[in-house]
């Protein structure tokens, strides 16, 4: 199992999670701005759940 894992980057890639289909689909880029607070707030809660878990 992988354990999860949280981007800050401010310009964060497009991510293609597919596969099979035309090319010109994988050359699409979704420009996106980060949201560093909510990815602070979700690494705080993630580290309290792996916390928790290991008690």
């Amino acid at each position: 199992m992988q354990a999860p894992a949280i981007s800050i980057s401010s310009k964060p890639d497009t991510i293609h999670d597919f596969g099979g289909f035309p090319k010109q689909l994988y050359e699409i880029e979704y420009p996106a701005n980060s949201a560093h607070g909510m990815a602070a707030k979700a690494s705080d809660w993630l580290m309290q759940a792996r916390i928790d878990a290991k008690k």
